[in-house]
C-alpha cells in the first residue's frame, strides 16, 4: 500500500513540475478569419496554432531559457507578447471593428500589458503637427515619465532591461518620423529639422546603442541618414552620395576616442 501511495505521489509531483516548466497560453481571437493562418512566435521560433470553431486554442509552451519576446499573429495582425518560462496567461484578441484591441489575464498578464504600452503615456499622430520645440519637449517629458514607471517595477532587471530597450526604440522611431510627418501635416514639403533637433536625435541614437543589433534600430538609422543627406543631393551621383552617407554616419554617430 505504501508503495502505491509513493508512486501516486511521484506522479503528482512530476505532473506539477511539467506544468510549472511548460505553462500554457490560452488564445481567444474574436473575429478570426478561417482562411487566415494563426501562429505564435517565440524567440525566433514559429509555431502553428489551430483555432476551434469559436476562435480559441491552448498552446503548451516549450522549454525556454528565460524571458523571451514573442508575437501572436493572425493573418496581417500582430500582437507583441512577453513570455516567461514558468508563467502562463490568457490573451483575448479582438479584431472586431467596434472592439479592436487585446486583453490579458493570468500570471503573466501584467508584464504583457506593460509590454504593449498600457502604462506608458499615450501618443497620437496629431502630435506630429506640433512645432519642433514643443514636439521635443513632449518627447523628453514622456521619456522621463516612462523611466519613472519602469523604476517602479522593482528589481526585475531582465524585464526592465527589455522594456527600456523597447521604449527607447519607440521614442527613436517617433523622432525619426517627425520631419516627414510634420512636413505632410503642416503643408511644408521642404521642412527640415533644425541643427539642434538633428543633434538631439544623433545623441539619442548613441544612447540606444544597446539596441544597435536589432533590425528596427538599423532601419531607423538608415531612414535618418536618408532624410539628412538625400534631400540635399537630389539626383546626385550615387557613388558620391554613398561616400557622403558613410562620412555622415562616421562623424555623427561614432563615439569620440578619449585622448590618453
Amino acid at each position: 500500500m505504501l508503495r502505491i501511495v509513493f508512486f501516486i505521489w511521484c506522479g503528482l509531483l512530476l505532473g506539477a513540475c511539467r506544468s510549472e516548466m511548460h505553462p500554457e497560453i490560452y488564445v481567444r481571437i474574436a473575429g478570426a478569419k478561417k482562411d487566415f493562418p494563426t501562429t505564435l512566435c517565440i524567440g525566433g521560433r514559429e509555431f502553428s496554432i489551430t483555432l476551434d470553431s469559436v476562435g480559441s486554442a491552448v498552446f503548451v509552451l516549450p522549454a525556454l531559457p528565460g524571458l523571451s519576446e514573442g508575437e501572436l499573429r493572425h493573418g496581417v495582425y500582430r500582437l507583441p507578447l512577453l513570455i516567461e518560462p514558468d508563467r502562463g496567461f490568457e490573451v483575448y484578441m479582438s479584431l472586431l471593428p467596434d472592439d479592436f484591441g487585446a486583453e490579458f489575464t493570468g500570471a503573466g498578464a501584467l508584464k504583457n500589458e506593460i509590454w504593449n504600452g498600457k502604462y506608458f503615456r499615450s501618443f497620437t499622430d496629431s502630435l506630429y503637427g506640433l512645432e519642433e520645440e514643443a514636439f521635443l519637449a513632449f518627447t523628453k517629458e514622456s521619456r522621463e515619465a516612462d523611466r519613472r514607471m519602469l523604476d517602479s517595477l522593482g528589481k526585475n532587471e531582465s524585464f526592465t532591461a527589455l522594456m527600456e530597450k523597447k521604449a527607447g526604440l519607440s521614442v527613436l522611431e517617433r523622432l525619426v518620423r517627425y520631419p516627414e510627418r510634420h512636413a505632410g501635416m503642416t503643408g511644408k514639403p521642404d521642412f527640415l529639422p533644425s541643427e539642434s533637433y538633428r543633434s538631439y536625435v544623433e545623441e539619442y541614437f548613441k544612447e540606444q546603442e544597446m539596441a544597435s543589433k536589432q533590425e528596427t534600430y538599423r532601419r531607423l538609422l538608415t531612414e535618418w541618414i536618408d532624410m539628412c543627406i538625400a534631400r540635399k543631393l537630389p539626383g546626385g551621383d550615387s557613388f558620391r552620395e554613398f561616400l557622403i552617407r558613410i562620412g555622415y554616419a562616421d562623424t555623427s554617430f561614432q563615439q569620440p576616442v578619449e585622448q590618453q
